[in-house]
């Protein structure tokens, strides 16, 4: 009888380790007896509880992983690589974030006489900069086609970008910008 109670306990935690190895955690571990095969069953139970705690976890770094990949890859287009230049000026860029993305970008704008260029660098690192920096680049975007061709002075320019993000972001993020410009035909920078 205690050998028949043994095997059918010892069969239990067998069959409960080929449920286990096919990933049915939901498996019932049942033994009854208050012996060494008791604590194994404790042990299975354990590990079970861990193996879960695991498996949610590796799955939420992967949602983060495809979600920080998809920041990146939104980063990468708004980071602007080339730019209408006229043939008397030559920009090159060179762009390598600190992390898997980051907060900095830089623009440009060609009047017909005037080069205007942004460069901006978001608090932080990673998606969250690039969402700030995203942010940034589209207050920026909007200014430009607002002012179109028309004059205007770097400091008007940063002075209209800061509205717009501070009153986008309501003051709860941070970046440093700065711009210049340069005048083809005086060759003054402002």
């Amino acid at each position: 009888l205690m050998a028949r109670r043994l095997t059918r306990n010892i069969i239990r935690l067998k069959d409960a380790a080929h449920e286990l190895g096919k990933g049915n955690f939901e498996f019932p571990i049942t033994v009854d007896s208050g012996d060494e095969t008791a604590v194994v069953a404790e042990s299975f139970r354990w590990m079970v509880g861990e193996l879960k705690k695991s498996l949610s976890e590796s799955e939420l770094r992967g949602r983060m992983e495809v979600e920080l990949n998809t920041a990146k890859l939104v980063q990468a287009t708004l980071v602007r690589r080339d730019g209408a230049f006229p043939e008397s000026v030559s920009v090159a860029s060179y762009y390598l974030p600190a992390t898997e993305c980051g907060g900095d970008f830089w623009d440009s704008h060609f009047d017909g006489k005037k080069l205007t260029i942004v460069v901006g660098d978001a608090t932080g690192h990673g998606a969250a900069a690039a969402i700030v920096m995203a942010l940034a680049k589209g207050c920026l975007a909007t200014l430009k086609l607002v002012i179109g061709n028309k004059g205007v002075l770097p400091s008007q320019i940063l002075s209209i970008l800061n509205l717009a993000f501070c009153g986008t972001s309501r003051g709860q993020l941070l970046m440093t910008v700065t711009a210049l410009q340069l005048d083809l035909e005086t060759g003054e920078v402002y």
